[in-house]
């Protein structure tokens, strides 16, 4: 692989994390409850850290950077319904559009890595999976923290559902 390319792909990379950084930087600011805007605020956060450590990589080997893939991918966001432009900007309508963010991300470097014949691009697309699967799982914790409030609440006021019945 010439230089020229690697660091066109970086580049691009780069400016998808950046554009995920104004995307939760929004969400956050549109936000109601406290909560999801701090979750949102700290995604932003991290993807701007993402792009820095992007901006590293075309200076060092990508040796230097290794993220671990989570031990178990929960499938929560693939099993969510992606709310409508039309459905509420409520605290769970968000976490689902942040969840599906994320798994968009994971399949589009998954397409990427698959396409690439380079292996050191193929390891940097695998690094990008790791990072995206690792947020990915941040908001489905979030998700079934959310989903376990809404639960308990409703029990307290003797309506009784399910987790299952939530999802």
């Amino acid at each position: 692989m010439n230089e020229s390319t690697y660091i066109q792909t970086i580049d691009s990379f780069i400016q998808k994390e950046k554009d995920a950084e104004r995307f939760y930087q929004k969400l956050s600011d549109n936000a109601q409850s406290e909560r999801i805007k701090k979750i949102l605020h700290k995604m932003a956060l991290e993807e701007a850290g993402h792009a820095l450590m992007l901006e590293e990589l075309k200076k060092k080997p990508i040796s230097d950077f290794v993220f671990t893939s989570p031990e178990a991918d929960m499938g929560l966001a693939e099993s969510t319904e992606r709310p409508k432009s039309s459905d509420s900007f409520n605290a769970e309508n968000i976490l689902k559009i942040a969840m599906k963010r994320e798994e968009d991300a994971v399949n589009f470097y998954r397409d990427l890595k698959q396409q690439q014949k380079d292996p050191v691009l193929k390891d940097i697309c695998q690094q990008m999976i790791n990072m995206e699967l690792q947020h990915k799982n941040k908001l489905e914790n979030e998700y079934l923290d959310f989903l376990i409030e809404v639960r308990t609440i409703l029990s307290s006021r003797n309506i009784n559902i399910t987790l299952k019945d939530l999802l």
